[in-house]
């Protein structure tokens, strides 16, 4: 790692906020109208290195793998940026090992402070108006409210609090048809054709960003298997336990990590798996 003299980087990378500029949507040939993942991570620089020296090691990590990325000034994160992903399919982030990316470059960037967040965009194509009633209703419910502070690493701050909608089913009719309007929400359904969940925490750790796609990809599977009296923590991680023990691996981990589920003695495999996770957090 360079230190803050070095004089190799040279023009910028840093555009302004909301500057427009996305890479295009990169998805698998064989995919038939997949879902889209867009990531939006806040990171700071550390206090050793130029931000322009920090903000060229990340697109060089993005390009290294054939990904495009955007890196904008934010101003909730001080002495720090945001970088944005182009959307891509989760076939197309495991091929191109998207998830490692920013751990390459966990010498430059740091995570940790009140305004740095994780906010991954999904396309909606996949869920019918119900789903996103469902989604809505999960949010919604206050007894919901830790579980999911829990899953997202972070409780919630004033760029992702929870919000109260009076009618779930009009407000994702609203949202299919384009007519909604909310913003700074843990769910916010500003953009056409796709949610943004605001209420991650940030991290260049690879089975972190993994978990939380994870999150996304099952509470899709949850919401169209479950009833809306079944839109409770209890529900969500008994059918998550149930499934294959490679599906959802990271997520499970987490939740086990964080004591949402019970340890059992005798089962080898978990606890190799919580002390992994336990020794890689030390």
């Amino acid at each position: 790692m360079k230190c803050v003299n070095c004089n190799n980087c040279g023009g910028s990378y840093i555009n302004s906020y909301h500057s427009g500029c996305r890479g295009s949507k990169l998805v698998l040939i064989n995919e038939d109208n997949p879902v889209l993942y867009g990531i939006e991570n806040e990171l700071y620089f550390k206090s050793s290195v130029k931000d322009v020296c920090a903000s060229k090691q990340i697109k060089d990590a993005f390009i290294r793998r054939k990904l495009e990325c955007t890196v904008e000034w934010d101003g909730s994160v001080h002495n720090g940026f945001e970088v944005i992903s182009q959307p891509m399919s989760f076939e197309i982030m495991k091929k191109h090992d998207f998830f490692t990316t920013f751990w390459d470059v966990r010498d430059w960037l740091r995570t940790t402070g009140t305004g740095a967040g994780m906010h991954i965009h999904m396309s909606h194509n996949h869920l019918t108006e119900v789903d996103i009633a469902k989604i809505i209703y999960f949010y919604s419910d206050i007894n919901n409210k830790a579980f999911i502070e829990k899953i997202n690493g972070r409780c919630a701050t004033s760029y992702c609090e929870f919000g109260q909608y009076n009618n779930p089913i009009n407000s994702a009719e609203q949202i299919k048809s384009g007519n909604y309007s909310g913003y700074r929400y843990q769910l916010n359904f500003n953009n056409i054709g796709r949610i943004e969940f605001r209420g991650f925490k940030s991290t260049v750790r690879p089975e972190r960003v993994l978990k939380n796609v994870q999150y996304l990809r099952y509470l899709t599977f949850f919401v169209k298997n479950v009833d809306y009296i079944e839109l409770t923590e209890k529900r969500f991680i008994e059918i998550l336990m149930s499934t294959d023990i490679s599906a959802y691996f990271e997520l499970k981990s987490w939740l086990r990590l964080v004591d949402s589920v019970p340890v059992h003695i005798g089962d080898d495999t978990i606890r190799q798996l919580l002390m992994y996770e336990i020794n890689q957090n030390k």
